[in-house]
């Protein structure tokens, strides 16, 4: 019998960086969600949300070229 995921409900507050150290900042955020989920979720899971980033990522840009022309 599968194990049961338990949700966990936390909240999260982004105090966002003067426009000079968002790269910086962006790396860092990036770091640490990446930490999170590979301690918490399953490989597989992860892959899926990579390949509906992805599809995300195609969509918009998809739609950016279209209302550029």
């Amino acid at each position: 019998m599968a194990k049961k995921e338990k949700k966990r409900e936390f909240k999260v507050i982004c105090n966002y960086p003067l426009e000079e150290n968002m790269d910086e900042f962006q790396d860092r955020m990036c770091f640490a969600v990446a930490k999170v989920l590979k301690e918490e979720k399953s490989p597989e899971w992860i892959q899926a949300l990579m390949k509906a980033l992805e599809k995300s990522i195609e969509k918009d840009n998809k739609e950016k070229s279209v209302a550029t022309k």
